[in-house]
Order: C-alpha cells, then sequence, then structure tokens
C-alpha cells in the first residue's frame, strides 16, 4: 500500500534531539524501563467516561482506579477506529489504519511486512504471550506476530450468557489462562504480556454479582465484572520481585445511544474515540499524575519502546515517543470509520481530532469546538466556513493531504477479503458484518447516505452545505 502523504499530521523526529513532554513525570525518559516487564491491558468498547478514576462516580473499577491513583492517567486519549482489530492493529504498530491497511473486522489482516511491538520486543529477547478474549482477534488476522504464546481459543466456560459461544469467552477465562502462562513460564529475562478483555462490548450480560449490582446499567456491570478480573492480573505482578511496567487502554468506546447510535463503529465522535489509557509503575511513576494532551492509541507503539530502550525507526510511524515531544495543542489526530461504506453501502467517515476541535468530513461534514461543546451537539461547520476560521481550513487542508495519500473507498472495498461462511456466523455473532454490502464504486463518496441520518430515530437533515472537498473525498 502507498505510504507517501500517509504521515505529516504532525511533526516527527528520530531518537535523538527531541525534548521530553513536560506532561509526563521526569523519570519517564527513553530507557528509564530497559529490561522490565510490560504488560499490556486492552480494554474492549470501554468508556473513558465510566470509570471512576475518569469521574464516573456509579462505577466499581477499583483496580483500574488504584492504577490511576499510583499511576499516570491520560485524559486525551484518542483511537483511530471505533472497531477492535483495526484499532489493536494501531496499538501494536503505531500506525493509522491507512498505514497499515486494516479498515475493518473480519475483512482484513495485518500484513507481516509490518512490525509490532512483541516482534521488537522479542528480538530483545522478551519472552512474548498474548491471551485474547473474542474471535475478532484470532491469529488468522495478523496481530499474533511476535508472540511465542498467541492464545486465541474462544471457548466459554460451561454456563456463560454469552450470544455466540464461539466467538467470544469471559473475562475469568482469558485470566486464568494468563495467569496460568505467569505461574508456569520458566524461560529467564523479561516478558511481554498482552491480555484483552471483551466483556464491555454488546450485549451486556454480566455475570452475577454483578448482574443483579448493576441491574438498571449492566454496560457498568460489564466493566466492574472486567476490572475484578484485571486485579488477579495486577496483583500477580505486584507479587513478582521484578519491576514491571503496566499500561491499561481501551480500544473504543461506546455510544451508549449518544447521536443515535446505540453501540459503535459507525460514528467517530468522542463516545466512541476517547479511551481511558493509564500507565503504572512503582518507582518509575509516582502517581496521582494526570496528562490532559490529547495522544493517540498510535503513540503506544513508539512510547513504550522508547522507555524500555528498544530502537525503532520513528520516522514510519504515525504515532510519536511522548517522553521525546513537547505538548502540541494543535496536534492533528486521525480517525475514520470505513464500516459504513464497507457494512451499509453509506460514505465513509474520516476526521480530524485536536485538543480544542474535531473535523468530521461526511457528506455533511462536521466541525466542533470541543471545549464549549463536548458533547460535540452543536455542528459549527456552515457558521466557520462562512467566517473563514482558520482553524477549521488548516483542519480541511491537513485531512486532504493525509488522504490523498491513501487508497480511495472502492479500491480498498476491492482489497477486504473474503469471509467464509463460519468466520461470517462468528463475526456476525459478534454484531459485525451486518449490513447490505458495499456501496457502488463508481459514486462518489460524498454523494451516498450521511451515516448521521441512517441510524434509528434520524430526523431531517440539519442543513445541506457539502464538504468543499467535493469529489476529490477518497
Amino acid at each position: 500500500m502507498p505510504r507517501s502523504g500517509i504521515r505529516g499530521l504532525a511533526g516527527f523526529c528520530l531518537l535523538a534531539g527531541c525534548g521530553s513532554n513536560p506532561g509526563l513525570p521526569p523519570s519517564l525518559v527513553p530507557g528509564s524501563a530497559a529490561g522490565y516487564n510490560l504488560v499490556l491491558l486492552t480494554l474492549d468498547t470501554t468508556r473513558a467516561d465510566r470509570l471512576g478514576a475518569y469521574g464516573w462516580e456509579p462505577a466499581s473499577t477499583p483496580a483500574l482506579d488504584r492504577l490511576a491513583e499510583e499511576g499516570l492517567k491520560f485524559t486525551g486519549a484518542i483511537s483511530p477506529a471505533p472497531m477492535t482489530l483495526p484499532a489493536h492493529a494501531s496499538i501494536l504498530t503505531g500506525l493509522d489504519p491507512p498505514s497499515h491497511g486494516v479498515h475493518h473486522n473480519g475483512q482484513f489482516s495485518l500484513d507481516e511486512s509490518f512490525t509490532t511491538i512483541a516482534e521488537r520486543l522479542e528480538s530483545q529477547g522478551y519472552d512474548t504471550a498474548a491471551f485474547v478474549s473474542a474471535f475478532v482477534l484470532d491469529g488468522r488476522y495478523g496481530l499474533r506476530q511476535g508472540f511465542a504464546v498467541y492464545d486465541d481459543q474462544v471457548e466459554p466456560a460451561p454456563g456463560q450468557a454469552f450470544g455466540g459461544l464461539d466467538s467470544q469467552r469471559s473475562a475469568r477465562d482469558v485470566t486464568e489462562r494468563a495467569l496460568a502462562w505467569l505461574g508456569t513460564r520458566t524461560r529467564q529475562g523479561p516478558f511481554f504480556l498482552w491480555v484483552h478483555y471483551y466483556d464491555p462490548h454488546a450485549a451486556y450480560e454480566p455475570p452475577e454479582p454483578f448482574a443483579s449490582q448493576f441491574a438498571g446499567a449492566p454496560y457498568d456491570g460489564e466493566i466492574a465484572y472486567m476490572d475484578s478480573e484485571i486485579d488477579r492480573i495486577l496483583t500477580s505482578v505486584r507479587a513478582r520481585a521484578e519491576p514491571a511496567l503496566i499500561v491499561a487502554a481501551g480500544d473504543h468506546g461506546e455510544s451508549l445511544g449518544e447521536h443515535r447510535e446505540p453501540t459503535h463503529s459507525r460514528l467517530i465522535y468522542d463516545a466512541t474515540q476517547r479511551v481511558p489509557m493509564i500507565w503504572w509503575s512503582p518507582g518509575l511513576i509516582g502517581g496521582p499524575l494526570v496528562m490532559e494532551d490529547t495522544v493517540g492509541l498510535i503513540d503506544v507503539f513508539p512510547t513504550l519502546l522508547d522507555v524500555l530502550g528498544v530502537e525503532f525507526d520513528a520516522s514510519s510511524l504515525d504515532g510519536r515517543s511522548l517522553v521525546r515531544h513537547h505538548e502540541e495543542e494543535d496536534r492533528a489526530l486521525y480517525m475514520e470509520t470505513m464500516a459504513t461504506y464497507l457494512d451499509n453501502g453509506w460514505s465513509p467517515l474520516h476526521g480530524l481530532r485536536t485538543q480544542r476541535a474535531k473535523y468530521i468530513l461526511a457528506p455533511r461534514p462536521e466541525y466542533y469546538d470541543l471545549e464549549s461543546d463536548p458533547g460535540e451537539k452543536n455542528n459549527r461547520y456552515d457558521i466557520a466556513r462562512s467566517h473563514a476560521d482558520e482553524a477549521l481550513e488548516r483542519l480541511e487542508t491537513l485531512l486532504k493531504q493525509k488522504l490523498g495519500g491513501m487508497a480511495t473507498a472502492a479500491s480498498i472495498a476491492e482489497g477486504a477479503r473474503p469471509v467464509d461462511p463460519d468466520a461470517l456466523r462468528r463475526l456476525q455473532a459478534l454484531g459485525y458484518l451486518g449490513g447490505g454490502g458495499s456501496a457502488d464504486p463508481s459514486l462518489a463518496p460524498d454523494s451516498l447516505p450521511d451515516p448521521k441520518d441512517m441510524l434509528p430515530g434520524s430526523g431531517s437533515p440539519c442543513g445541506s452545505r457539502r464538504s468543499t472537498l467535493g469529489r476529490e473525498v477518497r
């Protein structure tokens, strides 16, 4: 896939000569965690604002809250895509979806030409293991690269109230498998352990006692259940007489009816794009610390390798090492959803988010002032265009440059892999690939239905202005 023009939304630097970010603890510098064990916990479908550490009072998330109390909490972490596989591909590679080529669940896989964090750490002598809890991250989709153990056997324990019993497994099951690996490993040297929790994904059916405790809020109950199992991982890691760095991060959030989207994947508002991210390491990070800068899941790969003292080619990435970059208020992070185009025949959505604003390219484009309108309810695009708003013009220019270096929506659809009947059944049991198929490739995306007008309860379109990019939309 062409790489020219993909990067360039913000400046990049090589591993020498960049200053540290003043929003991070001074002890978190390149090489400061060299030789540490690394634990990556990914929290599927978890909104940042549904954890106690992020201010949600009804939450019961003591394990993650303690991580934040003792570590570093990021309040502006942004996912590049509201879907599990593309988001995890970005976490593990430091690349946006246009760069790594994974645009949807089930229809794409990460090519072996890309380097994952597991591959870099394995080359440095790390013992590597991954335990994932949903078929959407099955090894066939390319994320197993670099893992000596990749446990993707999604066979829930008997009695679990899941739909699609061979598509996902419970937090308890995946925790048991990860703890067994930790308890029996004999290899000397540091390890990299990735544990993925799928439970907060719809349908929300937490086990007891969480089902009763959260009878009116089952999504919160799923998160509470997940947190209780995460606590078991944290207890095991803390008990080891070895230095460790733990990172807990959501892959994407959940709309829960906001903007008329019941779950996720069709829109790119902050309900699905803003995620929790917490870093913990005693002696290295003395919390509670809070970083409010807007950062991306694409920054996980370079920042982790940097603090672990592992070399990488920064110029090849979309993400950046946060320990080598100063705060940049206007940094623009890329977001997309291709599910609308590939599943429903609607227009794809592409967007950029800075700390203060968000621009969404759609048949009826959107522009939000996130300081005065954090809920993204007041589309200011027409007003900003009529006043020649420089901030909007900058984002339009940057996104046009970004899209100019990526494949067209039609060619992305042509490159989607065929899904065999069994995989299709298992993915549909998870709520994916349930639409009517891709749009007519002869139609320009801006002539297709706008996803925000196609969701349940959508009213009359509020305005008719089309993007100034017109048929250059790709």
